[in-house]
């Protein structure tokens, strides 16, 4: 509907209004089948472009007589001055293909005939730059399949557009060049923002381009997505260049920017560097929070299960970032801690989003450990004031609600506990979370 709308605006912007055109338009839309195909028939015969988004949506309309004369209307339309119209509505009539009332194949097919025609083609060629992405996209695909524009010339038009789809469009047919033709588009389409653009103009350099295929790879281990990082570290190991020294001598300046360390460190986790462990370590006091997820990260591949206590620790970081990928790492491994191992962590004066990381991830513990915890926790928090109460006192409700989920009995240690940290706290629960706990305790 919305872009009915934006399609109608740039056809009122480009066509003038006749007398009665916008009674005949709402009558278009009219319960009365009679009068729908009165509407349409007159707006067939006024010619008037404006009409042509209600005629297509008429091209499917549920009684057959209003689609057939829908069908004649658009045919009278097609006239070379409403070509540059018919070219902003292909959308609409691309999307009746999926239009179940009717067949509408060959009428598709003759208005791209139409189009295609030598007086109507440069309107095809215009709307490659359409402000409406969905026109652009099949005006770039018609130019390429009927060759309505220079290949080269089309494909680096392309590559500048600012819709992504037709800058994709555009890069799928780079390979179809040589020499200085496509050393131009490459310099365009290595630069593209968006990574399967940027990852098949590098793979067609490094291919094309053997003698400087090691600058442009060591540029590379730096790219900001990891399928590209991987098809660099591939060639260059492949000529027999050392990656993991070069990440290596990247964090050990300290005149490189936060990214270059950032990659480097994730570059040795996927190269399994375990001889770079206390490097990438060194690392995890860093002021940016890009940094310090990259080394939990990392670790996390070079140390597996051992990197327990750095993601214990990562959960309670300042960043919300870093504390949501070490919960996810720890979910990953499927970690399980005890109360006390954790409780130690717990910074009372932290962020919400480290406490609540923490709830989550003892709420796959042990279900007694969990309710220690959760008892500790309460403790602790209402000792010292901290604004999260309401936080525990709800997750002991769900810890109530999950309890016969498993049939685990408490060591006699975990009941001493519980007891001892019940009594610190039963005054904070409800009558309900009284009466279950003290009977959980019987």
């Amino acid at each position: 509907m919305e872009e009915n709308k934006n399609l109608l605006i740039r056809l009122l912007s480009s066509f003038q209004k006749q007398e009665g055109l916008d009674d005949l338009l709402l009558m278009v839309e009219h319960p009365n089948g009679f009068k729908r195909e009165n509407a349409i028939r007159r707006l067939g015969m006024l010619g008037n472009p404006i009409a042509l988004p209600k005629l297509i949506v008429r091209m499917n309309d549920w009684v057959p007589q209003v689609r057939e004369v829908a069908k004649e209307a658009l045919l009278n339309l097609m006239t070379s001055k409403n070509a540059e119209a018919f070219a902003e509505s292909l959308p609409d009539l691309y999307h009746l293909n999926i239009c179940s009332r009717d067949n509408h194949e060959r009428f598709i097919d003759d208005v791209i005939r139409y189009l295609l025609e030598e007086e109507n083609r440069e309107f095809i060629r215009s709307a490659v730059f359409s402000p409406a992405p969905k026109v652009a996209r099949i005006a770039v695909r018609l130019c390429f399949d009927y060759s309505l524009i220079d290949r080269a010339e089309l494909v680096k038009k392309c590559l500048s557009h600012p819709d992504v789809l037709v800058r994709n469009i555009a890069a799928h047919h780079l390979r179809e060049f040589s020499a200085k033709p496509l050393d131009t588009l490459l310099k365009i389409a290595i630069r593209d923002p968006f990574m399967p653009i940027r990852r098949e103009a590098f793979q067609i350099y490094l291919r094309n381009n053997p003698g400087l295929g090691q600058v442009i790879a060591n540029t590379f281990l730096f790219d900001r997505h990891i399928s590209i990082r991987e098809i660099a570290i591939s060639y260059l190991q492949k000529n027999g260049i050392d990656v993991k020294e070069i990440y290596a001598a990247i964090l050990s300046d300290e005149n490189q920017t936060p990214s270059r360390k950032k990659y480097s460190i994730l570059g040795l986790g996927y190269l399994g560097a375990s001889d770079k462990i206390q490097a990438i370590l060194l690392n995890m006091d860093s002021k940016y929070p890009s940094i310090r997820k990259s080394v939990i990260q990392a670790l996390e591949k070079l140390l597996a299960e051992e990197v327990k206590p750095l993601l214990i620790t990562a959960l309670n970081d300042q960043s919300p970032s870093v504390a949501k990928e070490s919960s996810r790492l720890i979910a990953k491994l499927k970690l399980r801690f005890d109360s006390n191992e954790i409780i130690k962590t717990i910074d009372i004066q932290c962020n919400p989003h480290a406490l609540s990381l923490i709830v989550r991830v003892m709420s796959k513990s042990n279900k007694w450990e969990r309710l220690l915890f959760l008892l500790k926790t309460l403790s602790i928090i209402v000792k010292n004031d901290a604004p999260y109460v309401e936080m525990i006192r709800s997750e002991l409700v769900k810890w109530d609600a999950d309890f016969n989920r498993s049939c685990s009995q408490p060591t006699d240690l975990q009941m001493q506990m519980i007891k001892i940290e019940y009594n610190n706290c039963s005054y904070l629960l409800n009558e309900a979370q009284k009466r279950s706990i003290e009977f959980t305790l019987k």
